[in-house]
């Protein structure tokens, strides 16, 4: 009876630690922006996805970064200014905020990795 208390327990703590360590972020995905583009007009929205690799481009001069944000089943063009953090690489999985016109290529105003309710563990 004991061991099972234990199990039980066990299997709470690891609960609890999924859900402090990998909560969603509350942003769309990639396919999820592509089915509604028509309707988003000029809102700030949130994507979330991996970066596609061989899809990075910087351009030192202007500061600015083109990359392709990918959520495995549609693929979004996105361009960024400003300074990118080390940990940007190919594969990496971000967050990115900002507006998407049809047609064009996502206008990225800040990013970063997914948000989670635990910051000390991430």
């Amino acid at each position: 009876m004991l061991l099972v208390g234990v199990i039980l327990f066990a299997g709470l703590v690891y609960l609890a630690y999924s859900l402090m360590t990998h909560a969603g972020s509350g942003a769309l995905t990639v396919s999820g922006v592509k089915q509604i583009t028509g309707t988003l007009g000029d809102l700030q929205i949130k994507v979330e996805g991996k970066v596609a690799p061989g899809s990075i481009k910087w351009n030192g001069e202007s500061k600015t970064l083109d990359f392709v944000l990918t959520d495995g089943q549609e693929n979004l063009d996105v361009v960024y200014n400003g300074v990118v953090p080390d940990e940007f690489t190919p594969g990496t999985e971000l967050v990115v905020t900002g507006r998407y016109d049809t047609g064009d290529a996502f206008q990225a105003t800040d990013f970063g990795k997914p948000a989670s309710w635990c910051s000390v563990c991430h």
